[in-house]
């Protein structure tokens, strides 16, 4: 056990948390109040490339010991991928940081960028994006799109929630773990998309 783990776990206790055996995919399980939550820890400084190894523990850990909620405890408050982060929330973790020996719920990742609709599209981005999904035809993932697109994965999953939203069908074909599968509405042409953002962007100037 490493210093970080054994502060998390005297802070839970001092908030009335129980902490019971160690478990085989996660680092505790703690109960209050007869909820029971998995925790996983991480003291990396950079946890980024350990975060997808933290997501399968607390996944396995939810259907072997039918916790009700999944904890991830992070030394660090900075994520370079904010990827990963959107991808713990989806699949219900909740993760916190440590501050002043208090639990502090990360809602958002400190390196996300507040982007914004209003402030325009990347026409070539978008277009290199809606050409994978025309091309494909079918169900894609969105790792999938990023490869061939060659554009940042985060990127494209702003375009998708954005620009692209109104121009997908989504599915996710493994509940439990979320797999984001996404393709392209049926009887849509990019120039007549483009055309019908840039004229929302030019009312929404006005305004």
């Amino acid at each position: 056990m490493n210093d970080f783990e054994e502060e998390v776990k005297n802070i839970l206790k001092s908030k009335g948390f129980e902490i019971k055996e160690k478990p085989k995919y996660v680092d505790f399980i703690v109960e209050k109040e007869g909820i029971t939550i998995a925790v996983e820890v991480k003291a990396e400084k950079d946890p980024t490339l350990v975060l997808p190894k933290a997501l399968g523990q607390l996944v396995a850990a939810k259907h072997i010991y039918e916790t009700k909620e999944l904890w991830l405890i992070l030394k660090a408050r900075e994520l370079t991928n904010p990827t990963y982060f959107k991808i713990l929330i989806e699949n219900g973790i909740r993760i916190f940081t440590i501050e002043n020996s208090n639990l502090i719920k990360i809602e958002n990742t400190p390196l996300k960028r507040d982007r914004k609709v209003g402030k325009g599209f990347d026409i070539e981005k978008l277009t290199k994006i809606w050409n994978v999904l025309a091309e494909n035809g079918d169900w894609i993932h969105v790792a999938e799109i990023s490869r061939r697109s060659k554009i940042d994965e985060c990127t494209v999953r702003w375009y998708l929630d954005s620009y692209l939203k109104d121009a997908i069908e989504e599915e996710r074909i493994v509940p439990t773990i979320r797999l984001r599968l996404v393709r392209l509405k049926n009887g849509l042409s990019l120039e007549s998309y483009i055309n019908a953002l840039n004229y929302i962007k030019k009312i929404k100037t006005r305004h």
